[in-house]
């Protein structure tokens, strides 16, 4: 299990810091590690080293479960489960993703505008882009009216308000999608006004915090296909990201850290499930 996994990953740091052992190697020596041990190599700049890999892939497994290779089956289930959380979780997280849009978006939400033919199109699995661009403008409205104006109110129903509309927004963004990271990337960018105000900060603060694991992770993924693609989006992405959480003010560190435990939760939950 996951848990199991971290357990001995611990394990493993506890020992690195109480019993390593240091090796020299010089001209015409060879060092042999065994499979599974963790290691670090320092080379000098004057050196050549060479490493040689063996390759157990014809061994049977029950050699696995000898006494000789019972040091190797800790490292080898971490193996297998890393390499089965790389190749399924993309798509199982969709999975959990859409689940989690089509519970958002049909249950109650608190809006103050209509989002239901929104809604038929995303159940009928229409192209929702247009819709999607006309929400992200619809939000930068309600967003433009609610920090016009300096306030010392902490705007309860409007933190309501701003939560619900990012969550249901991020909830429909295919972060795959090029147009739908646009339209995502465009609201953060420009859509929210750079807030000066720290009644203002402490509003958008509120609502961030809130928002859904799912909306967290879906954020993390534009900014990450988002920076990939050349060198102008990874300027884009890394503004967009920054504009996020200056607008939090003083209490960006601590958007920081809810929003990125709120990320590794969905990652969790999926690879639990996985597992």
């Amino acid at each position: 299990t996951l848990r199991k996994i971290n357990n001995e990953l611990e394990r493993t740091r506890e020992c690195c810091n109480t019993s390593s052992i240091v090796v020299s190697v010089s001209e015409g020596e060879a060092l042999f590690i065994p499979e599974g041990w963790w290691h670090r190599v320092e080379s000098s700049a004057s050196c050549l080293a060479i490493n040689f890999w063996f390759d157990h892939s014809h061994y049977s497994v029950s050699a696995l479960t000898t006494p000789s290779n019972r040091h190797m089956l800790p490292f080898l289930a971490r193996e297998m489960a890393r390499r089965y959380l790389d190749e399924h979780f993309d798509s199982f997280a969709q999975k959990f993703l859409v689940k989690s849009a089509m519970d958002l978006i049909t249950g109650s939400h608190n809006l103050p505008f209509s989002i239901e033919e929104l809604v038929i199109k995303f159940k009928s699995n229409t192209d929702i882009s247009d819709d999607l661009k006309l929400l992200a403008k619809k939000i930068a409205n309600f967003a433009s009216q609610l920090f016009e104006k300096d306030g010392n109110d902490t705007q309860k129903e409007n933190i309501r308000h701003l939560t619900d509309m990012l969550d249901i927004f991020f909830a429909l963004v295919a972060f795959k999608n090029d147009t739908h990271r646009r339209i995502a990337v465009w609201l953060i960018r420009e859509g929210f006004p750079r807030l000066n105000y720290a009644s203002h900060q402490y509003t958008f603060a509120k609502a961030t915090q809130k928002l859904h694991i799912e909306s967290c992770f879906v954020l993390s993924q534009i900014w990450e296909h988002h920076a990939a693609i050349n060198e102008g989006t990874s300027k884009e992405s890394e503004e967009c990201h920054e504009r996020f959480f200056a607008n939090c003010g003083e209490r960006s560190t601590k958007a920081k850290c809810s929003f990125s435990s709120k990320v590794m939760e969905f990652k969790r939950n999926v690879a639990k499930y996985l597992l």
